[in-house]
């Protein structure tokens, strides 16, 4: 750090010039850089900037290990446990029954999933459908947009115009 400062001023000022001083107590007097440089003042001034500049990379270091740390515990440790590579299906969750239970108070659209009426709030989400070929993906799809198509509030574009009847 030092060094640093040396040659920022060395830089700036040579060696031999003068340079105007002033004091904490307000007085002003000519010196050169070599001189001021080499004047206790300095030295302790520098020797405080360094202390100071390692304990804050310390203190600084110190924090920043320690948020890392809580965001690690927030993110892996707490909630459900799920990895990258677990799932959580709706089976798991809710059966037709319980299903029908919970939504039973909520006013209903026209949307179906299998036997169970979805709540007008809730046809907006994303749904994702998927499985193997031949599992009724397509008519799950078909199904689920009936009321959708009687109704003329959307209209859904399938690439094969399946859904254009």
């Amino acid at each position: 750090m030092r060094s640093v400062a040396e040659a920022t001023l060395r830089g700036n000022v040579p060696g031999d010039a003068p340079l105007l001083f002033r004091t904490a107590a307000g007085l002003t007097y000519w010196t050169s850089g070599d001189a001021l440089m080499g004047s206790r003042i300095a030295n302790k001034a520098l020797a405080a900037l360094e202390h100071h500049a390692v304990w804050g990379a310390i203190v600084s270091g110190g924090f920043t290990l320690l948020m890392l740390l809580l965001a690690w515990f927030v993110f892996t440790r707490t909630g459900r446990g799920l990895g990258s590579n677990e799932y959580l299906r709706g089976a798991r969750i809710a059966g037709q029954s319980d299903l029908r239970r919970e939504l039973f108070w909520k006013r209903k659209g026209p949307l179906r999933i299998g036997k169970v009426r979805v709540p007008a709030a809730f046809e907006a989400e994303h749904i994702l459908v998927s499985g193997a070929p031949g599992t009724g993906k397509t008519n799950i799809l078909n199904r689920m947009l009936m009321g959708r198509r009687s109704r003329l509030r959307r209209l859904a574009l399938e690439r094969g115009r399946a859904l254009l009847r």
